[in-house]
């Protein structure tokens, strides 16, 4: 189970949904409770795996697969934008 979606299942599921607890459930420090649920929020599953699927994209572009006339800049650039926009 990744940190994603065990964030989102001890919020949804534990009865006590104080920072505390959930820390405690997930074995993570308190400290990072509130920006790991924050993010889960943000970052949903299929938002996450549109962003990894990018950078796998560009992994292969960047090795000169299927990069055509861009320079590195120009990859950087797209990707960004897609990470952005998506």
């Amino acid at each position: 189970m990744n940190i994603h979606s065990a964030v989102i299942e001890a919020t949804n599921v534990l009865k006590d949904k104080s920072q505390g607890n959930v820390a405690k459930e997930l074995k993570i420090n308190p400290f990072f409770v509130k920006d790991y649920s924050q993010a889960a929020q943000i970052y949903n599953v299929r938002r996450c795996t549109k962003i990894i699927a990018f950078l796998r994209e560009y992994d292969l572009k960047s090795k000169g697969l299927d990069r055509g006339q861009s320079s590195e800049y120009d990859l950087m650039r797209e990707l960004v934008f897609k990470i952005t926009h998506c």
